[in-house]
């Protein structure tokens, strides 16, 4: 098993979103998180060079079983490849970035293996001719043109471990560009530590599905706790049944000479896209009881707050009225409130996690509560906006929401 390891670091472009800036910071995480059960299968790129698109349909894969969960989803990393180096001019190498597979996943999208099986990608031509050469697809030109294709709607760029866990906390998979020693392919115990004392030979890219604050692992002599759980794209016969884990120093390590670290870049598909960005706005402030829609100042009854188990920010009831353009009816009787729109109606229920959508059950992260000092019903902002049609953005630095109505 000497698969290659081709991932190029991706330029550095002051465009992207950062996931920081646009989800909330607070809050306790849990202790671990998996999204294990919804990964698709575990490929095998063999000796092609395509990491970067076996990473990407794998977050593809599991973010189509999230959101619809009736099957695993097993999309096509050859379709993928072609896009993606169609898109990079990067003529030398099967490598390439992660943000160009991002880009790709937003524009091109992808569709089912059947279409485009990785089976029919000739994996010794490459080296042969040193031309990169797509085979024909199983389908046809004018059938291809009308494929059901999925994409994502857009992509942030993730720079730090603690947004690694928000992201998957969130459960959003992250796209991870790793520089690699010898390591790689060896794991111990499903394990591999820092590439310390050893010659880095190639960057891989794999996709974080989750992570462990309390595992523990000794590894060439260097005791590590709290690991990042990944999934590769070399078979399941490879490591954890196809998955391993990389201790968190190796996203927080920098090396006391340069500065240097073992991350290549990392990133996450949010569902926000940049039209998104042209309705009005409402911005909130946490613990501020003033708040401006489209420019014009506002009082809230009671401020915004952020529950610190959950990190979600719970407003006032009357403000979704007030604010969001919604019918709101408290039942004092029941402690169930019913919000309406053009849209959607929701009903929540005081302590409930569980939520009704259009008379469909929406589990929530954060369930409604009733204040007891003051009196007031708070329901969860996000959950309520995002259901609406409505973006949501978070500024951590100066603890604001900015809700941009459709």
């Amino acid at each position: 098993m000497n698969e290659p390891l081709t991932l190029l670091k991706s330029p550095r472009d002051e465009r992207d979103w950062h996931y920081g800036r646009i989800v909330c910071a607070g809050g306790e995480l849990p202790t671990r998180v998996s999204l294990r059960q919804s990964c698709g299968p575990i490929r095998r790129q063999g000796k092609s060079g395509f990491c970067h698109s076996f990473a990407g349909t794998a977050l593809k894969n599991l973010q189509e079983t999230q959101d619809w969960g009736e099957r695993k989803y097993n999309f096509s990393p050859l379709g993928l490849a072609r896009a993606v180096k169609a898109r990079d001019g990067i003529a030398f190498t099967e490598g390439s970035t992660l943000l160009d597979v991002c880009k790709a996943l937003c524009s091109d999208g992808v569709f089912d293996e059947v279409f485009y099986p990785f089976a029919s990608y000739d994996q010794e031509s490459f080296k042969k001719t040193g031309k990169l050469t797509f085979p024909p697809m199983a389908v046809s030109a004018e059938e291809e043109a009308h494929l059901p294709k999925y994409y994502c709607k857009n992509y942030a760029r993730v720079d730090t471990l603690e947004e690694v866990k928000r992201a998957l906390a969130n459960q959003n998979p992250v796209l991870l560009g790793m520089t690699c020693s010898e390591e790689i392919y060896s794991p111990t115990e499903g394990c591999i530590g820092l590439p310390l004392g050893t010659f880095l030979i190639g960057g891989h890219a794999v996709l974080i599905i989750g992570y462990d604050d309390t595992k523990e692992r000794t590894i060439h002599g260097r005791h590590y706790k709290g690991f990042l759980e990944c999934q590769n794209s070399w078979g399941e016969d490879y490591a954890d049944h196809g998955f391993f884990w990389i201790p968190y120093e190796y996203i927080t390590y920098r090396t006391k000479d340069l500065g240097m670290g073992f991350v290549m870049d990392m990133y996450t598909a949010i569902d926000l896209a940049r039209e998104d960005l042209q309705g009005t706005a409402v911005e909130l402030f946490i613990g501020k009881d003033k708040a401006f829609d489209d420019g014009k100042e506002i009082s809230l009854d009671q401020p915004p707050i952020v529950d610190e188990k959950t990190g979600r920010t719970l407003v006032p009831l009357r403000f979704v009225g007030e604010s969001l353009g919604c019918r709101v009816e408290w039942l004092a009787k029941s402690r169930r409130i019913i919000i309406r729109s053009r849209a959607h109606d929701i009903e929540l229920a005081i302590g409930s996690q569980t939520a009704l959508v259009d008379g469909g059950k929406r589990l929530m992260e954060q369930a409604p509560i009733l204040d007891e000092r003051t009196g007031r019903t708070l329901v969860p902002l996000r959950f309520i906006a995002e259901t609406m049609g409505h973006a949501v953005l978070w500024d951590g630095k100066r603890r604001k929401i900015t809700i941009l109505k459709n």
